[in-house]
């Protein structure tokens, strides 16, 4: 779903538990930006897979082991952009 304002795929935090692996062949970038004013959005690239599990965001990056896990409550909005 296309977020209006700004032109950029959203990703939709409402819809309950998936998980999304991203194929080799393709590069994506996930953009996370925080309710609260002055937080610095987060950059995650090059993209592995992205879930939603209850109430969290969880993110996995190809060049790291490390899961990133985010509270959804506290995200405006969570983006993706294809990368070359």
């Amino acid at each position: 779903m296309a977020n209006k304002a700004r032109g950029l795929p959203q990703v939709n935090l409402k819809m309950g538990d998936f998980f999304h692996e991203v194929p080799d062949h393709t590069n994506l970038e996930l953009i996370i930006e925080y309710k609260q004013g002055g937080v610095p959005r987060d950059y995650i690239n090059p993209l592995e897979s992205f879930a939603v599990e209850g109430e969290y965001l969880l993110v996995t990056n190809r060049i790291s082991e490390y899961r990133y896990r985010y509270e959804i409550k506290k995200l405006k909005g969570v983006y993706l952009i294809p990368c070359d």
